[in-house]
């Protein structure tokens, strides 16, 4: 019998009669609900807590315990679950010890649809009871957000409030400054703020007053030079307008929130309007993706400096192991160094070649050609040219059909899933399983596999995005994200489909499916 799970419900047949047990399971079982059976009282206990049952049918007389007092055991551990006593007859002294231990009564011999309807019921009452505890939480997380989104309301209009109060007395520009800035420094939670004031006809802004930290300098030569700093430095800031016209700026630094509603309704009041929380949540976010571009583009340049770097400097290298000891190398070694040369030449081309073909897909300018080709001489092509070679295994029909595709884009996409399959495979050194099969009457097949630790899932939709890796403490394969975004591109512009199998510890495997190419 199959074990059940956590998830499943499960009836727990309880009788010390094997005949009894074993036909009561039997019905349940044939009737859809997963069963098992005990024939003790201690052996019920010792099962029900890997068990996890929704219901039990406990016979009244066992030989360790009463049923009543089993039931009530085990109704303590789990207060859903619904107890159904099985007796050979009922009377009045028995029913009133069962009040509480016991949900159902049913008197022997039981009738097999009249055991289906009562387990079927009981299960049912059982899901119910849990769905409504499930919904009386949630009206209890409803209720104590709300009490608190009321309580931050109360706190707001008691802050607008005292503004308007204070400000409604207030005679001097100083003081209405101070007011407006103390009042947006404690409604916005912010850490300090300040208030920057225009001259009428004149382009600098000076400080007119502050509150709380932070550091304000003393003025500004004009607009675009107050926003650029205060923007770098303060973090928040707000044009004031009155009538249309722009009168100064409300600087606020270290917002432990989104308000931007009540400061629109603080500048309002004071007569220095702020500018609204849909443009301050736009200046943020603007902000915010400028400073990860600025990151993205500064990681991407390091990264590119180093994938181009590496294979250059090797040969670099090389060349000048070749210019300063040739007559005293052998032609095995001169060999090696040549083969070497051209090994990370060739990966340095596929670099530069994915760099371009990336810009091409952003641009939608790349182009492929269709022609007919053998499958066969593509692979061994592919193969033959990649410097691990040695490391790669072919298995491939021998009846392969010809397919649709531009050869040399074919090529450069099983090279850069090879390319990939070493980076990732066991230690960057794995073997790399390449194979092509036909599948159906209209496509071919290509799968490389890897060795490696595989593709952690949350990661799986991004696996074919422009410079992204999946984060490894343990395995750093290097390279700058691009061969797998533009492989997926070539393909899908050559009429075929990409995609990805991986499991955590034994490996990835990308597959590519082209179409078969059709005789005129």
């Amino acid at each position: 019998m199959t074990a059940p799970t956590e998830m499943e419900e499960a009836v727990l047949v309880v009788d010390d009669d094997p005949g009894m047990r074993d036909t009561l399971v039997s019905i349940l079982m044939e009737n859809g609900i997963l069963a098992e059976s005990a024939g003790s009282g201690a052996a019920a206990m010792a099962r029900a807590p890997g068990l996890n049952p929704a219901a039990i049918l406990v016979d009244q007389r066992l030989p360790d315990t009463l049923g009543i007092d089993l039931c009530g055991r085990l109704k303590s551990a789990d207060k859903d679950l619904q107890a159904i006593l099985l007796t050979g007859y009922a009377t009045l002294e028995t029913a009133i010890a069962a009040v509480g231990h016991v949900d159902e009564f049913l008197t022997k011999p039981v009738p097999p649809e009249q055991l289906i309807r009562v387990v079927r019921a009981a299960l049912a009452r059982r899901r119910l009871r849990r769905e409504n505890a499930t919904l009386l939480e949630q009206l209890r997380q409803a209720n104590f957000d709300l009490a608190d989104s009321v309580a931050q309301r109360n706190r707001d209009l008691r802050s607008l409030s005292a503004m308007a109060e204070a400000l409604s007395s207030a005679t001097h520009l100083d003081e209405v400054v101070r007011i407006v800035t103390l009042s947006a420094v404690e409604a916005s939670g912010a850490s300090g703020g300040a208030v920057y004031l225009a001259r009428p006809g004149h382009a600098d802004l000076s400080l007119a007053g502050r509150e709380g930290a932070g550091e304000y300098p003393a003025s500004f030569a004009d607009w675009p030079t107050a926003e650029a700093q205060l923007y770098a430095h303060a973090g928040r800031l707000s044009e004031l307008n009155v009538a249309g016209q722009r009168v100064g700026m409300l600087v606020l630094t270290n917002l432990s929130g989104p308000r931007g509603e009540l400061l629109e309704t603080i500048a309002t009041q004071a007569a220095l309007a702020v500018q609204n929380a849909q443009r301050l949540a736009r200046e943020r976010e603007t902000i915010e993706r400028l400073e990860e571009l600025a990151r993205l583009k500064s990681a991407f340049l390091a990264s590119v400096s180093h994938e181009l770097r590496t294979p250059l400097a090797a040969v670099v290298g090389f060349a000048e192991v070749l210019e300063a000891r040739w007559p005293d190398l052998a032609a095995p070694d001169r060999n090696h160094i040549l083969a070497r040369m051209v090994a990370q030449g060739d990966r340095l081309r596929r670099l530069i070649e994915n760099l371009l073909d990336s810009t091409s897909l952003e641009m939608g300018t790349l182009r492929v050609r269709s022609e007919r080709l053998d499958m066969s001489e593509v692979l061994h092509s592919a193969i033959d040219s990649h410097p691990a070679k040695a490391d790669v295994q072919l298995d491939m029909a021998g009846d392969l059909p010809a397919v649709s595709a531009d050869g040399t884009r074919l090529v450069q996409v099983i090279a850069n899933l090879i390319d990939n399959a070493v980076r990732h495979g066991t230690d960057g050194a794995g073997t790399v399983a390449v194979s092509a099969f036909p599948v159906g009457a209209d496509q071919v097949e290509v799968t490389v596999a890897d060795d490696g630790p595989g593709i952690p899932a949350a990661f799986m939709p991004r696996v074919f995005e422009a410079f992204t890796q999946a984060e490894d403490p343990d395995h750093h394969p290097g390279g700058v994200g691009l061969g797998l975004h533009v492989t997926r591109g070539i393909v899908e512009a050559m009429g075929g489909t990409i995609g990805v199998q991986s499991q955590l510890g034994l490996g990835s495997t990308f597959w590519i499916r082209l179409p078969v190419a059709v005789n005129d």
